[in-house]
């Protein structure tokens, strides 16, 4: 099949999709959730970077497009993914793209703005983290309290701020459910990248740890 028009075909809406495959899910925001299934989450987002609907099964570490997404929670086989996406590409055109406007990551929205008391005794106190790294991380402007005693994680990549993650420090089942805690990544942070640090030891063996 021609290149474009297996990626034509491959980028159409998963949400549409599930609505004619009567499919259930819930909406929270711009996120889907199966409900056979909540931990394969549905991105409807549509902008510059990201030209399609994607999807993300986290209990298996796999997702993509609606090609295979099809492969991967239907267990089709290519050939007949690729069938039954041209029988219902007509339908599938009629979605509405959502889309979404890229946000840029602004440092400077982010500086600290306390003394990180509330921070340290939630990581090291509740979360049982070691004093001397989270001390390290602070040293390092790798951990920033926000205005409300929130921590912040600093994301950077040869050593410029690219992005951060908010770890909330007050419990709230109300507000937050199950977690207690307000978690998220701040809008506009580099896409496929995280929270990372690295420490020079004298050891003779590197270590590698990923949380």
């Amino acid at each position: 099949m021609d290149r474009d028009l297996f990626e034509k075909l491959s980028n159409q809406s998963i949400q549409k999709y599930l609505d004619l495959k009567g499919i259930g899910y819930t909406r929270n925001g711009n996120y889907l959730k199966l409900m056979d299934h909540d931990s394969l989450v549905i991105d409807t987002r549509i902008t510059d970077q990201k030209k399609c609907e994607t999807f993300f099964w986290n209990s298996k570490g796999v997702g993509g497009n609606l090609y295979q997404f099809m492969r991967e929670y239907l267990g089709m086989e290519s050939t007949d993914i690729l069938k039954e996406l041209k029988e219902l590409s007509p339908e599938l055109s009629k979605a509405v793209a959502n889309r979404y406007e890229d946000k840029k990551y602004v440092p400077e929205k982010w500086k600290n703005k306390g003394n990180h008391e509330q921070v340290k005794d939630y990581l090291i106190n509740k979360r049982k983290l070691s004093t001397r790294l989270v001390n390290g991380l602070i040293d390092r402007d790798l951990l920033r309290e926000l205005k409300y005693g929130d921590a912040l994680f600093v994301w950077k990549e040869k050593g410029q701020e690219v992005g951060s993650d908010i770890q909330g420090t007050r419990i709230d089942h109300e507000k937050y459910g199950d977690r207690g805690t307000k978690k998220m990544v701040v809008p506009g942070s580099k896409k496929n990248y995280g929270f990372n640090f690295s420490v020079r030891t004298k050891a003779d063996k590197q270590k590698f740890f990923y949380f």
